[in-house]
């Protein structure tokens, strides 16, 4: 699938997921893989973006997600339970500050 395809992809499911109409930051891509528990044969594979969004609330799709919040990057971190998403996260957070300035 071309990076078109994967943003478009992204921008559906964050606004159907979480209500929110975001606008990609280009330059930021990260692919993460990890196997699902109980499926040995089966890998997942999630593609992360940096976004952004000015004056929406979230309004989370409840069949979909257990909540969806806003968080500084310290909450975020102390949230996160998996080293990947700490890794990933300190990514996003170097490059939104080089991006920024």
């Amino acid at each position: 699938m071309d990076l078109f395809c994967l943003q478009e992809t992204a921008l559906r499911e964050i606004r159907e997921e979480t209500g929110l109409n975001v606008n990609i930051i280009s330059g930021f891509r990260i692919v993460d893989e990890h196997p699902i528990p109980n499926k040995p044969d089966v890998m997942k594979r999630v593609i992360y973006f940096s976004a952004e969004f000015v004056n929406q609330i979230i309004k989370y799709q409840k069949e979909e997600l257990l909540g969806a919040y806003l968080m500084t990057y310290n909450e975020a971190m102390n949230a996160f339970q998996f080293d990947s998403s700490k890794r990933i996260l300190e990514k996003a957070d170097i490059f939104i500050k080089h991006f920024i300035n």
